[in-house]
């Protein structure tokens, strides 16, 4: 406890509070979902164009911290694909 206490125990059951609600997204006005999530296309970019999000921000639930970097690492392979593409006139989007 912030005042020294100390309690010895064995075990114990915590709850984490997951938000997406950062200051500089509002600042965006990024669209939300009806959760209050972000809202994402599959190749995982947001309603402003070459915003993309990954990880627990990526997600309905917060996650181990494998999880968030697999998903880094899929978004940038996404990232990498758009940008190749578009320079070719193409693009990853139907």
């Amino acid at each position: 406890y912030e005042d020294g206490t100390r309690i010895s125990r064995n075990g114990a059951i915590i709850s984490v509070e997951w938000d997406t609600k950062f200051s500089f997204l509002e600042e965006l006005q990024i669209e939300r979902d009806e959760n209050g999530g972000i809202k994402k296309d599959d190749f995982g970019e947001t309603s402003i164009p070459g915003l993309f999000v990954a990880g627990e921000t990526n997600g309905a639930m917060p996650s181990q911290l494998i999880d968030s970097a697999a998903s880094g690492n899929h978004i940038a392979k996404l990232v990498a694909m758009q940008i190749i593409l578009e320079s070719e006139g193409e693009t990853l989007k139907g």
